[in-house]
């Protein structure tokens, strides 16, 4: 039985939240036992994690200190941990000693880099230094993958990568909206600005002219809430704009879309765009980052480029305009396929449940690429 400490900052809403929350109640109990431990907040997903008696807040939300540090080790130490898997650039700073001192295992994940990532020169020169001597570094998407290497030369045989993986849902949504020309556009993420929410809103404004029966919809929340809100009384859209707020019933605001699009600026690997994918969604997402391995233009999906607002409105005209047409009707089963094939909740845990048995046997398979084409 193998004990697992997942190090996150928070289980705010998010995805990679949603992906270590997923991860840890998909383990099997007859093999694993998970914990979380949150550094600053445990967050609104807190309350989906299967084994509360589990989950540790250390409360510092503030700078790194030795104090929270110590409180890591200290919960690494107290409950035997046998794998410490740390997320992104705070679970491997509050990770890094606890799991040194303790000579366990660290498996860290990077889901992706959002520019600036730390103001600090101290802090990234650490991480750089950290990301070279973990026991495996995962990166959720091969562009990623080449980013990091470049940035921080971690060891050869220690980067893989695992996609993030969604569940099959029974029922994966309605087909579609059988209202030509009409269609609800809808987004789930933070609302922040590296999710370029603002070209999605200008773009809309255009989309109207033609498609006056559309209506778009924003799931999520965060420090652009209030920006967005002035850019849509601006642009005069009025009630044609919602914001829906965060929420934990994400899947249930995506099944009530008919396209799903995120114009993210960088992007590791988006949960959102594989549950929209999952429940049979026509996506249209900027060719960014991990994006462009999930989404064949055409194919399961759509891609634009990035940060061009008339690239967006030309791509939305042409979905609306083919919204109840055969061709949209094969992307959304091709959509779905995509995640039965590729991006499956099962498949990223028998991925990352290897990794744990791998590292824990002290075994180093070199370069392993732990998902599948």
């Amino acid at each position: 039985m193998k004990r697992i400490l997942f190090v996150v900052h928070s289980l705010n809403m998010g995805g990679l939240e949603r992906m270590v929350v997923e991860l840890a109640n998909a383990l099997d109990p007859n093999g694993y036992i998970p914990f979380i431990c949150c550094i600053a907040t445990a967050g609104a997903l807190a309350a989906e994690f299967n084994r509360p008696e589990n989950l540790f807040v250390i409360g510092n939300v503030g700078r790194v200190n030795v104090q929270s540090c110590t409180s890591v080790y200290q919960l690494i130490k107290r409950h035997r941990i046998d794998v410490v898997h740390s997320h992104n650039m705070a679970g491997l700073l509050y990770g890094f000693a606890g799991a040194k001192l303790r000579r366990i295992p660290l498996v860290h994940t990077n889901h992706g880099f959002a520019p600036p990532d730390s103001d600090s020169r101290t802090l990234t020169l650490v991480e750089r230094w950290m990301s070279a001597r973990v026991d495996r570094y995962v990166c959720v998407s091969e562009t990623l993958k080449r980013t990091v290497t470049a940035r921080w030369r971690p060891r050869d045989d220690s980067v893989t990568v695992i996609y993030n993986g969604v569940r099959i849902p029974h029922d994966p949504g309605r087909p579609g909206a059988p209202r030509p020309g009409e269609a609800i556009i809808g987004s789930v993420g933070r609302l922040n600005s590296i999710k370029n929410y603002p070209l999605l809103l200008r773009s809309f404004s255009e989309i109207v002219r033609t498609f006056p029966l559309s209506r778009l919809e924003f799931i999520g929340d965060g420090p652009e809430y209030g920006p967005l809100v002035a850019l849509r009384d601006k642009l005069s859209l009025g009630d044609k704009v919602v914001f829906r707020g965060s929420t934990r019933n994400v899947r249930d605001h995506l099944d009530a879309i008919d396209i799903f699009v995120l114009p993210s600026l960088s992007e590791g690997l988006s949960m959102s765009i594989l549950e929209a994918l999952s429940l049979r969604k026509v996506c249209v997402v900027s060719n960014v980052g991990g994006n462009t391995e999930i989404i064949r233009d055409g194919v399961n999906g759509f891609l634009f480029e990035s940060n061009d607002e008339q690239a967006l409105t030309e791509t939305l005209s042409h979905v609306i305009g083919k919204i109840d047409t055969p061709a949209l009707d094969q992307v959304r089963a091709n959509a779905l396929e995509t995640i039965r094939g590729r991006f499956s909740l099962d498949s990223m845990v028998s991925a990352y449940c290897t990794l744990y048995d791998e590292v824990a046997r002290g075994r180093s398979v070199s370069g392993t690429r732990t998902s599948t084409d």
